[in-house]
Parts: structure tokens; C-alpha cells; sequence
């Protein structure tokens, strides 16, 4: 993931549109829609009133023209023995589309330094900032807007994919999208999930 294009102060309830709009897979369990909506509602006027929105986009590649954008697929891997299920684990077991860096997206240069530098003095190294991988952790304590990050993504077969071969694989890049919060002044109601084990078993590491 090299760049995109960046939409800023998007009106939050664009995000909910899309957010209520998505059919979410019942075996990803860590993207569940309901609750990630009562998040987002119980903080939209005061504290996440406006968006970052983020298109990632490869710098070079085959292109796509979506919305009069040129937007190059990234391209991810699946743990292909759920395909048998049905199920695309982009990303592989983790299902984790998003790249080192992409937090970084929307945060001032200033405040995105300042947490740099302080996470280097917290690992104790006077290491030069391109020899340090920063956790996307220390942009969200700074970070001051909520960043929606979508993917256009190019699924990939390993060399054995025949061998789970399914009628529902794309045979188009698919969309996947991640969302990164700024540090909430507001109490987190927790919610208790029983999980059967057929579908825990579909998201186990």
C-alpha cells in the first residue's frame, strides 16, 4: 500500500450510510456492524463529527476507473481451506487488509512526529525514524479525526487454490475497508458474545 486518494470532513452519517449498507460475513466475528454503529452514534455529534476517508491505491499496476478515479487493486492472499466454507479470509488467518503506515494517513505531520519520537524514547533507541516500524497504536492517540480506509483488493491464489476451488471465488477484485479512532472521552459500554464453536472455529488463529 503506497497511497490513494484522501477524502477529508466527511460527514459522519456518509459513513454510516456505508457502514449499514455492508453485509457483514457471520464467521468475521471482529468486524460485527451493530455494535461498531452504536460506537460511532454514541460519540457522532461531539467527538467524531467528521471523517478522513482514504482509497488506497497501488502507485503502479492495472488500473480501474471507479468514481473518475484511477484506482490500482492492492493485492492479498486468503487462507484458502475456507474457501470450502465459502468464506474469503482476506488477509489470510488474520484477515488484516490494512498496511504499516496507513494510520499515519490524516494526522498532522507535527502531531504524527511527535508520537514517533515518543515511541522511540519509549523503546529506549536513537534509531533513524526509517529504521523503526511504528505500530498504528501511537497515530490513533493523537489522531484527531476518525480515518475510513477502503480497499479495492485482487485476491490471489497460492499455487494449490485449484485444490479449494469454489463457485463463489471473484473473479474481480473485491472491496475491504479498516477504521482507525481517535483516543474517546467517552465511557466503552462493554458487550458480552457467546460464539458457537462452528464459528469460532472459522476465526481461531
Amino acid at each position: 500500500m503506497t497511497g490513494g486518494k484522501l477524502h477529508q470532513n466527511v460527514d459522519v452519517d456518509h459513513i454510516d450510510a456505508f457502514l449499514r449498507s455492508w453485509v457483514n460475513a457471520d464467521q468475521s466475528i471482529t468486524t460485527q456492524i451493530p455494535p461498531l454503529r452504536r460506537y460511532i452514534a454514541d460519540r457522532k455529534e461531539e467527538e467524531i463529527p467528521f471523517w478522513d476517508v482514504l482509497v488506497g491505491s497501488l502507485s503502479k499496476g492495472d488500473a480501474y476507473n471507479i468514481g473518475g478515479w484511477s484506482i490500482v487493486p492492492m493485492e492479498r492472499r486468503i487462507h484458502l481451506p475456507d474457501l470450502k466454507n465459502d468464506f474469503l479470509s482476506i488477509g489470510g488467518r488474520k484477515m488484516r487488509v490494512s498496511s504499516r503506515g496507513v494510520e499515519r494517513t490524516g494526522i498532522d505531520d507535527t502531531l504524527a512526529s511527535a508520537a514517533e519520537a515518543s515511541y522511540r524514547r519509549e523503546l529506549g533507541t536513537k534509531q533513524r525514524d526509517a529504521r523503526v516500524n511504528y505500530p498504528g497504536y501511537i497515530y490513533r492517540r493523537v489522531r484527531q479525526k476518525p480515518l475510513l480506509a477502503l480497499y479495492f483488493i485482487d485476491v490471489s491464489k497460492t499455487p494449490d487454490g485449484d485444490k479449494y476451488a469454489s463457485d463463489n471465488f471473484p473473479d474481480k477484485p473485491v472491496v475491504a475497508w479498516a477504521i482507525s479512532f481517535p483516543k474517546s472521552n467517552t465511557a466503552d459500554e462493554r458487550v458480552e458474545y457467546i460464539i458457537n464453536t462452528v464459528k469460532q472455529h472459522h476465526v481461531a488463529p
